[in-house]
């Protein structure tokens, strides 16, 4: 096992990564009864599932640079607060605008553990373990993607709505009180560049501009793919549980998928299997180009699992290695790769909703489609050779 590989204090932030996955994913099985439930609107749907990757973009930067200044233990503890609070309130949201504002005091806590709870698991990790340890909270991530959907479905099914989100909000609580065990080793050293210098020097090496194409890639594909998936299984009659249990089979192909990436992390973390992954993605999106039966959108979900494994578990480690070549800080360069992920995962769901309740899901797709063959086309020396 990848997590039998780092230390102890280790697997409480790989803990509260676990438990923001959950509840992160937990809300996708049950898009449509929030659809049906608080009256929205594909766009109102698009808006909830974007809000957390807003938060990303607002508050990502200046957690990462807090973070290498003042320290990432206190931040990360914080952020699993947010956690708890905004899963509980999503639960027993009324209306759209209670909804927006659980899934944004969620946001807060999800784009702090990912910042900070990265800085902080790279000061208690050995430094020969950390591609391997940074890589595996992508194959963590999977493994929430994994748990969220189904139990999320089956639990609301069976409970109500509210009671999954409960259970995801008093798991983040007991994980703070493990962080609260963890001490941090100083770290040999502390940035202090402006915010400006930092990523001015670390947008000049291309192992960083490799990881933050690769994590807004895989932001668009999920943020769009989470919005239309669910909803094209709603109308092809497809229950709530069962679009869960798809999705965490889904999730469980991108584990198997990210921990073999993550434990060949010297050799896959380069810029050009970011463009493989794209330009096999851009294939497998012909599937759902062709058909929107119940068929051909799982066997989508499922083939493109592997590929949004790569793209986003080659990133950290991709990330870290720029960042120690331009001499920045590990918590600034996390904060900036999260920004973009926001970003891409703000565009995708509310593009995807508006091109879907436009034009049909077809165009949606499609748009999906040409940023993966555009990523291919920049990372891959040989496309760019043909074209040229």
């Amino acid at each position: 096992m990848i997590l039998a590989c780092v230390r102890r204090p280790a697997l409480a932030i790989y803990g509260l990564l676990l438990v923001a996955e959950v509840v992160n994913w937990a809300i996708v099985p049950l898009a449509p009864r929030f659809r049906a439930e608080l009256v929205l609107s594909k766009v109102e749907l698009g808006a909830i599932l974007a809000a957390v990757s807003v938060l990303s973009v607002a508050i990502s930067v200046p957690v990462g640079v807090w973070a290498d200044r003042l320290g990432a233990r206190a931040l990360t503890v914080g952020s699993g607060v947010a956690i708890a609070a905004g899963a509980a309130a999503q639960g027993l949201a009324g209306d759209f605008w209670s909804l927006l504002g659980a899934r944004a005091l969620f946001g807060i806590g999800f784009a702090t553990v990912w910042t900070a709870g990265l800085a902080l698991l790279a000061e208690v990790v050995p430094p020969g373990r950390r591609a391997l340890a940074l890589g595996a909270t992508t194959t963590t991530a999977g493994l929430g993607g994994l748990i969220g959907p189904a139990s999320a479905g089956l639990l609301a099914e069976r409970f109500g709505i509210a009671v999954p989100f409960a259970v995801a909000g008093g798991a983040a609580l007991l994980v703070c009180a493990a962080l609260l065990t963890v001490r941090p080793r100083a770290p040999a050293e502390r940035h202090h560049r402006a915010a400006r210098d930092t990523y001015r020097l670390a947008w000049r090496d291309r192992a960083v501009l490799g990881a933050i194409v690769a994590t807004a890639l895989g932001g668009l594909t999920a943020g769009a793919v989470n919005l239309l998936v669910p909803l094209q299984l709603d109308d092809n009659g497809m229950s709530e549980g069962l679009i869960g249990v798809v999705f965490s089979a889904g999730a469980g192909v991108f584990i198997v998928a990210s921990a073999t990436v993550a434990r060949l992390a010297h050799r896959t973390a380069r810029v050009e299997v970011v463009g493989v992954a794209a330009l096999m993605l851009t294939g497998v999106l012909g599937i759902v180009l062709a058909s929107s039966e119940t068929g051909a959108v799982v066997a989508f979900l499922l083939l493109r699992a592997p590929l949004l494994a790569v793209l986003f578990t080659v990133a950290f480690p991709l990330a870290a290695a720029g960042a120690r070549r331009a001499g920045v800080g590990a918590g600034a360069v996390v904060g900036l790769l999260n920004v973009l992920w926001g970003v891409a995962t703000v565009i995708a769901p509310l593009g995807a909703g508006a091109l879907a309740q436009v034009a049909g899901e077809r165009w949606a797709y499609a748009a999906v489609g040409v940023a993966c063959a555009a990523v291919a086309c920049w990372a891959l020396p040989s496309i760019r050779a043909t074209r040229s």
